[in-house]
């Protein structure tokens, strides 16, 4: 079944920057296969000695991620959000990170 995607504005990058982020975002596919907890321990392994990104930053490396990534791009919120982090990372920032999911997105989760 394929869901309409609506693309983001592409982001301007540097030579240097689509290379980073196709980095990340290789990784992060093969990252999001691992179950949860693994990942989880990995991702926090990962961040040791980053300094929080600031919300500019963390948005700015999501654009980028998501110009280079068709997938990351439309339904791929798990790589998305793991190469996001890995992308801030190799700049020694660290995203704050928020996992979760709604059973039903149109619906307001219960809480």
């Amino acid at each position: 079944m394929s869901h309409p995607v609506s693309f983001e504005n592409r982001a301007h990058l540097t030579v240097r920057e689509r290379c980073a982020a196709h980095c990340a975002v290789t990784a992060a596919r093969a990252l999001s296969r691992l179950s949860p907890h693994r990942l989880c321990r990995l991702l926090e392994r990962i961040r040791r000695g980053a300094r929080p990104a600031t919300a500019p930053e963390a948005l700015r490396a999501r654009h980028t991620v998501v110009t280079v990534s068709r997938h990351c791009a439309g339904n791929g919120c798990l790589p998305r959000s793991v190469a996001t982090a890995l992308f801030c990372r190799l700049r020694g920032r660290w995203p704050q990170w928020c996992t979760g999911y709604a059973p039903s997105p149109s619906e307001p989760t219960p809480g």
